[in-house]
């Protein structure tokens, strides 16, 4: 770079010192010439003066000289920092103005603007033309000048000593962002100095921009999801966590903490009841402690002024900050609906599961693929049902889900191979009936798949298995009744009534004559409606025989249906048919045939099972109700009887305590008929002499009534294979009955013979021996309208009754296997007969009574019962027995304190168990599970379901007793003594 050139006043300054130095040089030599040339009188003085001059002069040209050098090194380095700056400023994309500003006399302010490389400036900025010397930016590359003048004029006006503004500016290049900076320097009356500085912002504005357009958006998404962006600055200091939230704005923030935010920043769940909170801030500690990257979690929000509950997922990313300093960025999404739908879903799963368990069908889900070598794989989900268990005999969930095999379906080729042809047809399903072999028996079950493709080679696969064994009985039964006519039919033996032209009888059959109870002879040129007349079963009504349309119209007619026809007052006949017209070969009508079969028996088979299926549905809703109150009746009833034992027999509280413990009974003999009657009463079975018990039961009922009995029980009558007290059950209802049906008296006949039924057999039992029983009334007999409807539950001709008694009798004959018809004219009395199966050569069973214990009892019991008045009940009877006693409420706690004791070497000197417990192991899983490592424990179940096979074979489950609620206390006292009793004597061999 070349030397820079002095500026002209500077070099005046330097030559003025110069001057200045030679001057005083001059006057430095004058001196000293003056002293030299006169010298004084002596000379050496003058001479001393001289050499003084001298060196002040020279003294003067140093310091002068010095001076001079000063500032022109200070010129210099001020010209090479100018230039250094003309460098920078050459490269950079910044303006630097300097104006003088003074106000005229019309008060305006004029402008004189000076630049440093504006050319360079301009060029960089794309502003050559931005501003003149007499004006600082130029009005149409500014679109906001004005504005700009008044800010800068107010500057300037108000003595501030600078200003600063940012502005668009239009350059060559587009829409620019300017910021311009600027300092004020007054410089006397109505001047300034401002020097400025402009740099390009624009890539800063567009960056804002950016951001706030990238803010702008995430605000949007943020407002239209339904989630929420938190971040908190966290410190664990002394012990002590501080958190410091921040949560930009949100859909899901206003909709949870509303319009207005939070209250309180740091408070997050202000307002809020978050139950698992404690569980959340561990996993937050622990997670930032551990050093983490993150965590998530599930939780539920209430809100305090309203309970409204929000259910959260939070997902959360932890950066260190330095020990003990973290920041947290989270985001919250509201899966409420989510958990709603998981609940509806379960609440679905769990009616279906209730439904499965009360009804007789069975749902499976598949997922089938075919494999490469041509099988198909079959994935199986089972819901346990009613039917599973019935068909298998365990719950799905206890051996794996297991279906259809070769062992148990004998078709099962038929079976595969309508499931492939589905599969590989592409058809949305299929349907089939098949027999499948259970230990409990052979079942004919219908089966409809529904079938999705789920991929290639792949589909899933809904079925649903209703099993038909009772519908198919009955189609067996029906048509074997049919092929039975069609057989009659071919052999003549079916009623065949021929007619002329005039309708009169030209000929009959064998079947005929027997059918309407005359002979040939006399049928003979009759018509057919003076032989029988023609009435609807239901109502008795007559109605029309029709013959005369089929001679006119030559159309064959059915008889209607539910026709029957009246041979006299006593006898009608239910029937069947049709009046076909008769024709010669031209078609001619020549007459009609009328062909009538018998149906009475196929009808009341028909009636009975329809009445079956409805006391089924009843039973299921009354079955639950008994249940639920024998565990009411069960505390009611042994905390009126230890109440009876504090109180005084003389005491009037005893007698009204003894009053309430009759009622209690009285509920609890109703409750038996209800679960009798709703399949709570599984028959145990033994041999019961039938004579001992009708005879005993029968006169009881009588008692105090104008009626006697009359019996007939013939020697070698076999024994019922029956429960003693069902049956006993069985004979005093109908006895009862009998005796309000003669409110004057009569006589109720007993009677009781040996039958065996065929194969064939009409009656809706298996082939076998039975008892028949007979119990006839001389009564006013049943309307013939409420016949067929004697066994339905609540249904009564009485003005008082409870509307169970022939309901329960029913039950309980049909839980035998046995069958009851009922036969009574108005009038007439009634006869009712039961069939019960029978047990020849078997021995009867006598009964045993277990006496109460005569002395008090030791040893420890350990009781297990989900009702909490039956635990308290049940210890406060056998702790004041002398027994310590250990409560649990369901399966594991049982299995669990009963191992915990058996391990220490004392277990349980007996167990007493409910059967089920909703939701947790029932008295027979937990009794399982202990005999694995305690097969001698002694163990007695509780139940109020005397159907579950558990209590009705309870040894076969590794029970020793029962008690069936609702219980009394004695009955639990004897029953626990005799089990302490036996325990004993095994344990003394």
């Amino acid at each position: 770079m070349d030397a820079p050139r002095l500026p002209a006043g500077l070099r005046r300054r330097c030559l003025g010192t110069a001057r200045l130095a030679g001057f005083a040089a001059a006057v430095a030599g004058v001196c000293a010439y003056g002293a030299v040339g006169k010298p004084p009188a002596g000379a050496g003085p003058s001479l001393d003066l001289g050499v003084f001059a001298l060196a002040a002069a020279a003294l003067a040209v140093g310091v002068l000289w010095r001076r001079a050098r000063a500032e022109l090194n200070g010129a210099r380095r001020r010209l090479e920092e100018a230039a250094m700056t003309d460098e920078v400023l050459e490269g950079a994309s910044v303006l630097v103005w300097s104006a003088d500003v003074a106000r005229a006399s019309d008060g305006q302010l004029r402008w004189q603007v000076t630049s440093r490389r504006i050319s360079q400036a301009g060029r960089l900025l794309g502003i050559g033309d931005a501003f003149g010397a007499a004006r600082l930016w130029n009005p149409d590359r500014v679109p906001d000048h004005a504005a700009m003048e008044r800010v800068v004029a107010g500057a300037i006006e108000a003595g501030h000593s600078g200003y600063r503004h940012e502005f668009r500016f239009i350059a060559d290049g587009g829409p620019a962002w300017l910021l311009e900076q600027a300092a004020i320097h007054r410089r006397g009356d109505r001047k300034w100095r401002l020097l400025g500085v402009v740099t390009d912002i624009t890539e800063r504005h567009r960056l804002e921009d950016a951001g706030r357009k990238s803010a702008e958006q995430l605000q949007r998404i943020l407002e239209q999801t339904d989630c929420l962006l938190w971040q908190a600055d966290v410190s664990h200091l002394d012990g002590v966590w501080n958190w410091s939230f921040d949560l930009p704005p949100s859909g899901l923030r206003r909709r949870i903490f509303g319009e207005t935010g939070l209250a309180d920043p740091r408070r997050i769940y202000a307002g809020f009841q978050v139950p698992s909170l404690a569980e959340n801030n561990r996993r937050s500690q622990g997670s930032m402690l551990s050093g983490a990257p993150g965590y998530d979690q599930e939780f539920k929000l209430i809100r305090e002024s309203n309970g409204e509950v929000f259910w959260i997922h939070e997902k959360v990313s932890i950066s260190s900050l330095g020990p003990g300093r973290w920041h947290l960025a989270g985001v919250m999404m509201d899966v409420s609906s989510r958990y709603r739908a998981d609940q509806a879903r379960r609440e679905t799963e769990e009616r279906l599961n209730r439904i499965l368990m009360g009804v007789d069908c069975m749902l499976w889900l598949a997922d089938v693929t075919l494999e490469s070598t041509g099988a198909f794989t079959w994935r199986l989900a089972i819901p346990d049902s009613l039917l599973y268990r019935k068909l298998f005999g365990y719950d799905p969930a206890s051996k794996g889900n297991i279906l259809w095999s070769e062992q148990n379906v004998p078709d099962m080729a038929s079976l595969n191979e309508r499931s492939s042809a589905a599969f590989l047809t592409g058809a949305p399903g299929y349907e089939q009936e098949f027999c499948f072999f259970s230990q409990a028996g052979v079942h004919w079950l219908h089966e409809q798949v529904a079938v999705k493709p789920a991929g290639p080679n792949a589909w899933q696969a809904v079925g649903v298995v209703t099993d038909i064994t009772a519908r198919r009985t009955a189609e067996r039964e029906l048509a074997a009744e049919k092929e039975r006519l069609a057989v009659t039919l071919r052999a003549m033996e079916e009623g065949v009534i021929t007619l002329g032209l005039d309708g009169t009888v030209l000929y009959v059959n064998r079947a005929a004559e027997i059918l309407l109870s005359v002979s040939s002879d006399d049928l003979h040129g009759r018509l057919v409606s003076d032989l029988c007349c023609l009435v609807d079963a239901t109502t008795g009504s007559d109605l029309d025989w029709p013959v005369r349309p089929v001679l006119r119209d030559g159309e064959a007619v059915d008889l209607p249906v539910g026709a029957a026809i009246r041979l006299d007052r006593r006898r009608v006949v239910d029937v069947e048919g049709c009046v076909v017209p008769l024709r010669d070969p031209q078609s001619v009508v020549l007459g009609a045939v009328v062909v009538i079969r018998d149906v009475t028996d196929r009808r009341r088979l028909e009636n009975q099972l329809q009445r079956a299926s409805k006391l089924e549905s009843v039973g299921l809703l009354a079955g639950g109700i008994a249940h639920d109150f024998n565990n009411i009746l069960t505390a009611v009833m042994g905390n009126l009887g230890l109440a009876r034992s504090e109180v005084p027999a003389e005491s009037p509280a005893h007698l009204f305590i003894q009053e309430a413990h009759r009622a209690a009974d009285r509920a609890r003999g109703l409750t038996q008929q209800l679960l009798t009657f709703a399949k709570g009463g599984e028959p145990v079975r033994a041999a019961v002499e039938l004579a001992d018990v009708a005879t005993e039961v029968a006169e009881f009922a009588v008692r105090g009534s104008r009626v006697r009995c009359e019996f007939d029980f013939p020697e070698g009558l076999w024994p019922a294979n029956a429960d003693r007290g069902q049956l006993a059950q069985i004979i005093q209802n109908l006895v009862i009955n009998a005796v309000q049906a003669m409110p004057g008296g009569g006589v109720v006949k007993l009677s009781a013979s040996n039958e065996l039924v065929p194969l064939g057999s009409a009656l809706p039992v298996v082939a076998g021996d039975y008892v028949r029983i007979s119990i006839e009334d001389t009564g006013s007999g049943i309307p013939t309208e409420a016949l067929s409807r004697v066994f339905e539950p609540y249904f009564t001709t009485k003005e008082t009754g409870s509307g169970l008694g022939l309901a329960t009798v029913y039950s309980i004959v049909r839980r035998h296997k046995g069958c009851i018809d009922v036969e009574s004219e108005p009038g007439r009395g009634a006869r009712f007969v039961i069939r019960l199966p029978a047990l020849r050569g078997e021995r009867v069973e006598t009964g045993t009574v277990l006496s109460a214990p005569a002395t008090q009892l030791g040893g420890r019991i350990l009781i297990m019962d989900d009702e909490e008045p039956i635990r308290v009940l049940l210890g406060h009877v056998l702790r004041r027995a002398g027994l310590e006693v250990v409560s649990t409420s369901n399966g594991r706690e049982a299995l669990d304190a009963y191992r915990e004791q058996w391990e220490r070497g004392s277990p349980p000197d007996a167990l007493m168990m409910d059967l089920t417990v909703p939701g947790d192991l029932g008295g027979a899983q937990a009794l399982a599970e202990i005999r694995k490592f305690d097969p001698d424990v002694r163990a007695i179940v509780a139940s109020g379901y005397s159907s579950d096979p558990v209590v009705a074979n309870f040894r076969d489950y590794g029970f020793c007793a029962r008690v069936v609620k609702p219980f009394d206390v004695q009955q639990v006292m004897r029953v626990v003594a005799d089990v302490l009793a036996k325990a004993d004597r095994d344990a003394g061999g």
